[in-house]
């Protein structure tokens, strides 16, 4: 149990930059490992940078701020592959009914 409040409180104090970093990468869905490799730093510190477990040094404040202001954009190697995939994915029926699923769980 303490260990869990530890990490609550911890997570209270996470730097705004770690914030901003964390939600760039979930939202291009890049992993960890892909930013640790960025940032130039092994993934399981990274990890522990990004959940507030380990302190955040000024040399990694800035390098989070430099690539915050220049944020590898995912490049498609077939853009007509990734719209196929995609039109696929939309119109199965399992992915379909995960969307309702999740809406009404997220509506209740």
């Amino acid at each position: 149990m303490a260990k869990t409040v530890y990490a609550m409180h911890m997570n209270d104090k996470i730097p705004e930059i770690v914030r901003r970093v964390e939600s760039k990468r979930r939202e291009t869905l890049m992993s960890q490992v892909e930013l640790s490799r960025l940032l130039n730093v092994h993934q399981g510190h990274l990890s522990k940078i990004l959940s507030g477990k380990a302190p955040l040094s000024k040399k990694m404040s800035l390098r989070m701020a430099d690539l915050l202001s220049d944020w590898p954009h995912a490049v498609s190697s077939d853009p007509a592959l990734e719209q196929e995939l995609l039109a696929a994915v939309r119109g199965s029926r399992v992915f379909q009914e995960f969307i309702r699923v999740a809406l009404r769980m997220h509506n209740c």
